[in-house]
């Protein structure tokens, strides 16, 4: 948290962004705001009024770039900006009231200092200027160094950057006013604990350990540049939003090096993209805060807001986006917020309010429970954000003082959305009753003001319930059963699906039923259990506060009496063996069938055909399989031997696609009782089909495996060749294995060409290349170079050369390239050429002396 003030608040309202802080990955979303250059004249620091309503417009239509967008103590708005003096002196021409605060502004770097007592200021020392002070702010020209020095010294420090001036967007959100009661939002508001809210505290200000990674941690600093105490803490809150079940992630930047805010969103159902934020800043500092900074007020009260929030909220079902965020680099200058602000505004998020919650457990024992709820001046969109807050206190008769301050504080994060126009809030704690363990060791759980903390929290709850999404739901229940046994079946998935595409899964009890409340709509309904036939049906109709009851009736499965046959019943070596599987017709459920054939290799289906090499008795094995499970059978296959030689394949026929490879497994086995020498041969040898061995001998039963790879060539049409296999068999010395392969035809695609010279002259030649990036051979091309010359046509590759000669004059001339195949309409490209006149180079001639 920024320290805070009641004085002139408009040195705080500022864009506050860190000198060279960039956009770390494409995640960030960090592009540029569109804006003028800045002038490379000397420039002057300037302050720019804006007393009418319309001047804040006629100044964005400038597309000058601004410091900071601020409201003097009567809530008039003005401008700090860098400016050349011609450009200062185009704003006063144009009714602007200018004051010049620097007469050298060129490289130079502006703080914001903010003190809690005015004394501090005055210990700015050597390398500060002090351009403006008003109590305890001021606005100095600064070094880095000296910047820093002041921060060690417990003066807030901000460093004000250009950037282009944002409109305040017109968004408005129709929250609703004068609310009464609403027992859902009652029901929220209940489950805000004091105890759960202290425990949250002290496990982020490290009190004790709290889980991080599934091992103890304690948390005794959240100071932005740690490296591992920043690292856990940011861990901690993603795995508590992660435990809710909501989609959470990390929004990187850099300061110093990488950093992290944590974001958890709670994605609406039928107007997603609308968007609420509730906020708060989750890093510390104190005067030590590499070693103890624990922050219990300053900031793990606002945080804990925003876990708690998600605690509850996220148990409830919203037509609008809820996100949670927690950011860090607040206390070096709202720097997280910033850049995240910065990206949902280039994303063009649809952010309708932002509640940001700083600094909320401090109240002195016995004194009102104030709290403040600051919104920028005549800001009607935060004003009713802030008015919800005031009308939930008053409804639900919580125990706070509620106080609107329309000063446009800039002292928090919600002050970079206001810098993007988007509409925001600050609560906080009463600025007259301030912590006075403000960035000290001293900020712990134990000097919190427990029962005004929660009800703060109780207050948020309720506006975000109020905000105006809140869906009332319906609800559906039911009783699973056994359809044979009618007994209740435990554990089954119900899954209810919306017609918006949205699922909720359910699961049946011990007692089989099931209920839930669901998003009012129409549902698909499914219900799965292993042992059982899936459940399905459709139209059910939720409706708000009505309960729909449907009880579902599960069909049991079955597999019962498996079977095979075989035929030929008494197979030979190398002959196809076909296995056909069967189960009892009593059985229940759709069956998968698979195969061990006894020899090492497998199958899948009900029927299947294998081919023995090698004469033996197998034992064949058929597994059915259903939702019931799987039932086996085994019987043994005898297959009788040839004189020698047994083959797996009779033939191949194969379909490819252009240039696909496939690939298949010859076996050769051999049957006979002396050795069999073999060898294998193309008939006629084609270059797209290669056999990984060609030749070998095998023992008696024994067989060997060869892979034959087929590579499909680039042009359609149909393949042939013979494999030969040539053996010592004195039956078949030869079998010829056919193979047949059909190529489908591609369809061109890419055409291109490109010519070289760049610039030709009439009689130059030209050389044209080109062609389609895929396709499948043959193509045609055909090319007119709108010369008058015949036009050329080619086959494969259109490259070659041509010379414009016949031209009567230079001039330009659309030069088109046509291609085509069997299965491709003509395609084409084509490019202007500009023919230079012919170059005609005089001799030159030598002067007579005068």
């Amino acid at each position: 948290m920024n320290i805070p003030t009641r004085s002139r608040p408009s040195l705080p309202c500022l864009l506050l962004t860190l000198l060279g802080i960039l956009a770390l990955t494409a995640s960030t979303g960090l592009g540029a705001l569109p804006g003028a250059a800045i002038s490379q004249n000397p420039l002057v620091l300037l302050r720019v009024d804006l007393p009418g309503p319309s001047d804040l417009q006629r100044f964005a239509e400038s597309g000058l770039p601004v410091y900071a967008h601020l409201f003097d103590d009567q809530g008039q708005p003005y401008l700090l900006l860098p400016a050349d003096p011609d450009q200062a002196s185009r704003l006063t021409s144009q009714g602007f009231f200018v004051t010049v605060l620097d007469q050298d502004a060129a490289g130079a770097s502006y703080y914001l200092l903010a003190a809690r007592d005015a004394a501090q200021l005055r210990q700015a020392g050597p390398g500060v200027q002090v351009l403006l002070q008003e109590g305890r702010q001021a606005l100095v020209k600064a070094t880095a160094q000296a910047a820093e020095r002041l921060a060690g010294l417990g003066i807030e420090i901000v460093r004000l950057e250009r950037h282009p001036l944002v409109l305040p967007l017109e968004r408005p959100a129709g929250y609703p006013t004068d609310i009464d009661p609403d027992p859902t939002v009652q029901e929220m508001i209940d489950q805000v604990l004091a105890g759960s809210a202290y425990n949250y505290t002290a496990g982020l200000s490290g009190e004790f350990a709290v889980m991080i990674g599934g091992t103890p941690y304690q948390i005794f600093s959240r100071y932005t540049y740690t490296t591992e105490l920043i690292q856990k803490a940011t861990q901690y809150v993603y795995e508590h939003f992660e435990g809710l079940g909501l989609p959470v992630s990390y929004h990187y930047y850099n300061l110093g090096g990488i950093k992290r805010n944590v974001i958890a969103e709670q994605a609406g159902y039928d107007q997603m993209e609308r968007i609420f934020i509730i906020t708060a800043h989750l890093d510390s500092i104190t005067g030590d805060p590499y070693n103890y900074a624990p922050g219990a007020d300053d900031n793990a009260s606002g945080s804990v807001g925003v876990l708690m929030a998600a605690d509850i909220l996220s148990n409830y079902f919203f037509d609008c986006t809820i996100r949670y965020a927690l950011f860090t680099g607040e206390e070096q200058g709202l720097v997280g917020s910033y850049y995240y602000a910065q990206s949902a505004y280039n994303n063009g998020d649809n952010i309708e309010g932002v509640l940001n919650l700083d600094m909320i457990g401090y109240n002195t024992l016995g004194s009102d429970p104030v709290i403040e709820l600051h919104t920028r001046p005549s800001n009607q969109d935060d004003l009713a954000i802030a008015n919800l807050f005031v009308d939930v206190i008053d409804a639900y008769g919580l125990d706070l003082t509620p106080q609107i301050v329309q000063d446009g504080i800039s002292a928090s994060d919600h002050y970079s959305f206001w810098q993007v126009g988007y509409p925001a809030i600050l609560g906080i704690e009463d600025f007259s009753d301030f912590t006075p363990h403000y960035h000290s060791t001293g900020d712990q759980v134990e000097t919190l003001d427990l029962a005004y903390f929660t009800n703060f929290i109780k207050a948020s709850v309720g506006s975000m319930g109020h905000m105006g999404c809140l869906i009332y739901p319906g609800y559906i229940e039911g009783l699973v059963t056994d359809l044979e046994t009618h007994d209740p079946i435990p554990a089954v998935d119900v899954l209810a699906q919306r017609s918006s595409g949205h699922q909720f899964l359910i699961q049946s009890n011990d007692n089989g039923s099931y209920f839930r409340k669901l998003v009012p709509g129409t549902y698909a309904v499914t219900a799965e259990m292993d042992g059982y036939l899936p459940f399905t049906t459709g139209g059910i109709e939720i409706t708000t506060d009505m309960t729909t009851t449907l009880d579902i009736q599960l069909q049991p499965c079955h597999i019962l009496g498996p079977e095979f046959t075989f035929t030929p019943e008494a197979p030979i070596s190398g002959e196809p063996v076909t296995f056909t599987g069967s189960i009892d017709p009593a059985s229940v459920g759709e069956v998968s069938y698979a195969w061990d054939f006894g020899d090492g290799h497998s199958g899948i289906g009900a029927q299947v055909a294998h081919t023995y090499t090698v004469s033996d008795t197998y034992t064949v094995t058929m597994t059915a399989s259903n939702c019931a499970g799987s039932v086996s059978i085994a019987h043994p296959v005898a297959v009788t031997g040839t004189p020698g030689i047994g083959l797996s394949m009779g033939s191949w026929d194969a379909e490819a696609a252009y240039g696909q490879t496939l690939t298949e497994i010859l076996e050769i086995g051999n049957s006979g009782e002396q050795a069999l020498s073999w060898s294998l041969v193309e008939q006629p040898e084609v270059p797209w089909l290669a056999a990984s061995v060609t030749s070998g001998e095998l023992g008696f039963q024994e067989r060997q495996e060869i892979t034959l790879t087929l590579q499909a060539p680039l042009a359609h049409g149909i393949y042939t060749t013979t494999l030969q296999v040539l053996s010592n068999d004195p039956d078949q010395p030869q079998v010829d294995i056919p193979v047949t392969l059909q190529v489908a035809c591609a369809e061109l695609a890419g055409l291109d060409f490109g010519y070289d010279p760049a610039a030709p002259r009439i009689n130059q030649p030209v050389i044209f290349s080109g062609g389609v990036i895929t396709g499948s051979l043959p193509i045609s091309y055909t090319w007119d170079f709108q010369d008058g010359s015949d036009l050329v046509f080619l086959q494969d590759d259109p490259s070659g050369e041509h010379i414009f000669s016949s031209l009567p004059a230079a001039g330009a001339y659309f030069v088109t390239l046509s291609a085509s195949n069997a299965c491709s309409p003509a395609i084409v490209a084509g490019k202007e050429l500009t023919i230079l006149p012919l170059q005609v180079y005089l001799p030159l001639v030598q002067a007579d002396a005068p």
